[in-house]
């Protein structure tokens, strides 16, 4: 039990008594790009319907540096539930995200040097951020061929399944929120085993 006491994956509650497939969305259409910006202002990022999440560029503590991420933008803290390349460098002033005309999603350092987000074989003809913070790629079909859900960092929301593989880590100090030491892994056995990570090892620690 203090093991998971210890692990800093934050475990959130729904903001509503909606069921997940219910929430409200707001299309992101093909071509729309967001900025760094040093005063983190509507150019760096795109709220859901309600406001209660955020996508874009999420500064650290310099306000400098960012990574790419879906936060709580009503908490004080601004709590960080989800991280693209969460063990990449951050990115500086100049770089910038597209969702591009060809469907994809993209990210570009101020250095010459471009990183795909989404992993999906069928071009996406709009993105969404929903109310429960799953920020979803959709076919010509409305169909959807990627969630930021399926790829967690260290928080679980509400409408997330725990598959079989599901895996999410915890998060290291607040400074860059990289991978931590502690994993939790949904097993073909159907138990939610924690792991404790030291230099490339895993430790069985806990099963739910």
């Amino acid at each position: 039990m203090a093991a998971l006491m210890i692990f800093e994956a934050t475990l959130l509650l729904s903001l509503s008594s909606v069921a997940a497939q219910s929430f409200a969305t707001r299309n992101i259409r093909l071509g729309s790009s967001l900025y760094t910006t040093a005063a983190g202002n509507n150019f760096s990022y795109w709220l859901s319907p309600s406001g209660n999440f955020a996508f874009g560029f999420y500064p650290l503590s310099d306000h400098q540096q960012f990574i790419v991420g879906i936060w709580m933008p009503k908490t004080p803290e601004n709590t960080l539930v989800w991280s693209a390349d969460r063990d990449g460098p951050p990115f500086s002033l100049g770089s910038f995200f597209s969702l591009t005309r060809n469907g994809t999603l993209i990210l570009r350092n101020r250095e010459p040097q471009i990183e795909t987000i989404s992993i999906n074989t069928t071009p996406a003809s709009l993105a969404s951020l929903l109310d429960n913070g799953n920020l979803v790629l959709y076919n010509s079909q409305s169909q959807v061929i990627w969630a930021s859900f399926d790829s967690p960092t260290d928080t679980i929301l509400s409408g997330q399944t725990l598959n079989n593989g599901f895996k999410f880590s915890s998060s290291a100090p607040e400074t860059n929120y990289s991978t931590g030491k502690f994993q939790q892994f949904m097993q073909s056995d159907a138990n939610l085993a924690l792991y404790y990570s030291v230099r490339g090892s895993k430790d069985n620690h806990h099963k739910r």
